[in-house]
Order: C-alpha cells, then sequence, then structure tokens
C-alpha cells in the first residue's frame, strides 16, 4: 500500500470519527433537552384575570406546582418592539420581541426589566424561544438573565410558556448577589397585546 492510499484511509478514519463522534453528541445533547424540557412541562400554567392570577389545567401536567414552594421573583412586563428576523423556517417565521416592565425579588427588592426574545414555531403548533434580559434595582444594581422556553398559544389567543432562567450578577455584594449563578424555572403568560407576567421558582 502506497503512502497516498495510507493517508486517504487516514483521512475517512478521522472523518468517520468526527461523524460518530458528532453523533453521539447530538444523541446526548437530544436527550438531555428532552429530559429538561419534561421537567419543565410539569409545572402548572397560571393564567392572569386583571391583577389576579388564577389557575388553570393544563395537559400534560404532572406535579402540583407547591413542590417548588413559592416563587421568588414575580415580573409583569409588556412588549415594546416586534420585527421578523427570518422567513426561510418551513415551520414558520422567526419572531424577535423585545419588552421591558418591573419585578419583584422575594417581596422585597423591586426592579425593572428589559429584554429581548426570540420565537420560532415548530412543528405541532409548539413555539420554542430563546432571549436574554437586564434586572437593574432602583440603586442601580445589576444583573442578567438568559432564557429558554417552550410554549403554545391558548384557544383564547394568548401565548403560554414554561421555561428556564439563568442568572448573573454584576457585582459579588448587594441586593442582586444572591441571584449570581441562580438557576430558575418559570411560567410565562402573555395576552395579544403582549402585556404577561412572569413567575419565577428557584430550581436547586
Amino acid at each position: 500500500m502506497n503512502k497516498r492510499n495510507v493517508e486517504t484511509l487516514v483521512s475517512i478514519g478521522i472523518a468517520m470519527s468526527m461523524v460518530i463522534s458528532w453523533t453521539l453528541l447530538t444523541s446526548i445533547d437530544n436527550t438531555i433537552r428532552q429530559e429538561a424540557m419534561a421537567t419543565i412541562a410539569t409545572i402548572p400554567v397560571q393564567q392572569t384575570t386583571g391583577n389576579d392570577v388564577t389557575d388553570i389545567s393544563v395537559e400534560d401536567t404532572t406535579s402540583d406546582i407547591t413542590s417548588l414552594g413559592d416563587p421568588f421573583y414575580t415580573e409583569r412586563t409588556k412588549a415594546t418592539s416586534i420585527r421578523v428576523i427570518d422567513v426561510s423556517n418551513s415551520n414558520g417565521p422567526k419572531v424577535e420581541v423585545s419588552f421591558s416592565g418591573n419585578g419583584t425579588i422575594r417581596d422585597s427588592i423591586n426592579v425593572t426589566d428589559i429584554g429581548t426574545t426570540w420565537n420560532l414555531q415548530t412543528s405541532g403548533g409548539i413555539i420554542y424561544s430563546e432571549g436574554q434580559g437586564l434586572l437593574t434595582t432602583q440603586q442601580g444594581e445589576m444583573a442578567t438573565y438568559t432564557q429558554q422556553a417552550i410554549g403554545q398559544f391558548t384557544p383564547e389567543g394568548r401565548v403560554v410558556f414554561h421555561g428556564s432562567m439563568f442568572f448573573k450578577t454584576l457585582s459579588p455584594t448587594g441586593q442582586l448577589a444572591s441571584l449570581d449563578n441562580q438557576m430558575g424555572i418559570y411560567n410565562y403568560e402573555s395576552d395579544i397585546a403582549g402585556n404577561a407576567i412572569r413567575q419565577v421558582w428557584e430550581w436547586q
């Protein structure tokens, strides 16, 4: 076997190894994602009526929200802008939404929230969403977060999401220090006008 043939076989072997490794990693990633989404999907949705929050039943809900205790963060936001950023997906357009609002952490710390999400409708009417935002206290302290969620439209035209958030603070001390590296699981519901409420439970 000449040198060129050896080099060709080596190249093929490397390529096959890369394909196999990528397949395994994708499989593992999908498994983890499915497990995470399955966990998120067990959280009951909270429906807002005026300034009140009332429970409604949701298909595939398998656990009681009380197992997570009380939400440590609640906010009300309003969509401030919306734009289409991609229409090439066969399932539907990719839409970006910016929002702002106010929230309360542990019933004592008032913050403002500004953020942006992008949303993509997948097969079966499920909406996949990712986003990021910035919380700011009245004293100017800041914390950032990223979020991922799955959701769907209700028959009444509302959109409901179950998701996760990961917080990072910009200072190791202060009112928001406890949020650093904190993960939260949340319910989010918005009406057709973009008025939304989100409740976040601490995930330990």
